[in-house]
């Protein structure tokens, strides 16, 4: 319990670490939710197509968030070099990308193939966040210590994305809204625009704090911040 909490707290002291683990605590409440219940809104939807949702959503799931996420990773390599905040950048553009097309997807409840390419839009341009994360975090972190905040990062987005499926079953419990596509459909919509907005703002701190660390100034919320002083306490993880 001792590692356990000293993994927490090297996260919590870690201002990279703790609002990338924010930011990806709250994608994965958006997530958890989608995964769990988003099927459930297809079938209850559109009932007819039950089979060409199985066979396009699985497809969807496999090549739409792994192609994603490796175009992202690729982007930061291509255009981040003396760019920090290319990282942070291509978590909140994604974000911002996903979330209109997912919402849509949601509460427009008229055309299959119409939430269906949205859904698509969705894992497209929602999923590149998980490199630059990470990567912003280990290049900030002292060896010794990247295990620990890794660990601890993991963990906080994993409870995050459980709490949310609880939460959610409760919300459908408590209203007595579990046969309705379009009760589910909003309350999906609800919680993913807490997920999308919730972590781009988390990402956009998550850069500010990586820039100043990595080019050793001082932290500002907007632009490049002056450079450390010989009184300044130089930031090592």
């Amino acid at each position: 319990m001792q590692k356990f909490f000293g993994a927490l707290t090297d996260l919590a002291t870690h201002p990279v670490g703790r609002w990338a683990a924010a930011g990806a605590s709250l994608r994965y409440f958006g997530i958890f939710a989608c995964d769990y219940f988003l099927p459930m809104y297809f079938l209850r939807n559109f009932p007819a197509f039950r089979a060409e949702f199985a066979v396009f959503y699985s497809l969807i799931v496999l090549f739409g968030g792994f192609t994603s996420a490796l175009v992202g990773g690729l982007i930061c390599d291509k255009f981040g070099k003396g760019k920090p905040m290319t990282k942070a950048w291509v978590a909140i553009i994604g974000n911002l990308l996903a979330w209109p097309m997912f919402t849509a997807a949601v509460l427009c409840t008229g055309n299959f193939w119409f939430s269906l390419t949205m859904v698509i839009g969705k894992y497209l341009f929602g999923e590149p966040w998980k490199s630059p994360a990470i990567t912003m975090i280990q290049n900030t972190t002292k060896p010794n210590k990247f295990g620990n905040i890794v660990s601890a990062y993991q963990f906080a987005y994993i409870m995050s994305g459980c709490l949310s499926t609880v939460l959610f079953g409760a919300v459908l419990n408590y209203f007595k809204c579990a046969e309705s596509a379009v009760a589910i459909g909003r309350i999906l919509a609800g919680f993913c625009t807490v997920a999308y907005l919730g972590s781009s703002a988390a990402f956009y701190m998550a850069g500010r704090n990586y820039t100043a660390i990595t080019t050793k100034t001082k932290f500002k919320f907007w632009g490049r911040g002056e450079p450390l002083g010989p009184n300044d306490p130089v930031w090592a993880y």
